[in-house]
């Protein structure tokens, strides 16, 4: 994907795509076996790893339980699921404190910053991320910082495949599905683009930070989504 391409300037940042299917797994099992050990070694892993994409992922795991859940009747399987969600996640936080604790204390001096900055703002408008789902699209200027590249809008890098886009559009034209569960997928992604959109709620999951070049970088996350949803259209 795009992601990975722009992300090859700085590897270290790209252990998340590798760990993000491996918790998004453990959540499901979590909600479908009532095993959490996947969950719980895999979030783990991934804040030890790089607490600041763990932080990404963390946001994203939350919301995934969210949008899972948001639908389901049984109330016990509901409060079984946020239970050890939240159990295992404050553990795994827990476990990678020692890199967490120092960035924790660096990072609540931006928080004043961030409120001040909550004027509403936006990006980028929506007719110029369409320029970002075909193959191609990945420029290097558009991670730089805007001093640098004044004429260049920073956009997410979302493309993952022609086949990937195909198949997430169709998903939604599928007549086999729940009408309901259309709604509440695309809602959900609308939600995950509104974030890249809005500048307060893009620095919210940039740790409440200003991010110096690569931006949007939890992105990925939205591929992730995309490429979810495609898979869907099989089912």
């Amino acid at each position: 994907m795009a992601y990975s391409i722009a992300y090859q300037f700085n590897i270290m940042w790209l252990d998340g795509v590798i760990w993000l299917p491996i918790i998004i797994l453990g959540i499901d099992r979590i909600i479908n076996k009532n095993k959490s050990e996947l969950f719980f070694i895999s979030l783990s892993i991934a804040i030890i790893s790089n607490w600041y994409i763990g932080f990404m992922l963390c946001v994203f795991s939350f919301m995934y339980v969210l949008y899972s859940l948001i639908l389901a009747n049984d109330i016990t399987l509901i409060k079984r699921t946020f239970k050890k969600f939240f159990m295992f996640g404050i553990l795994a936080a827990f476990t990678g404190l020692i890199v967490i604790a120092p960035a924790i204390y660096t990072c609540l001096h931006e928080v004043p910053r961030l409120v001040a900055s909550a004027d509403g703002t936006v990006n980028y408008t929506l007719i110029d991320i369409l320029s970002k789902f075909v193959i191609g699209s990945f420029d290097f200027y558009q991670i730089t910082d805007s001093n640098f590249a004044d004429n260049y809008l920073n956009l997410p890098n979302l493309f993952a495949g022609t086949g990937v886009l195909f198949l997430f559009i169709l998903y939604f034209f599928n007549k086999s599905v729940d009408k309901k569960d259309k709604m509440k997928d695309g809602i959900f992604g609308a939600i995950l683009l509104a974030i890249t959109l809005i500048t307060p709620l893009n620095r919210v999951w940039h740790v409440f930070t200003y991010n110096v070049w690569f931006p949007y970088r939890y992105s990925f996350c939205l591929v992730f989504y995309m490429i979810y949803i495609a898979y869907k259209s099989f089912l």
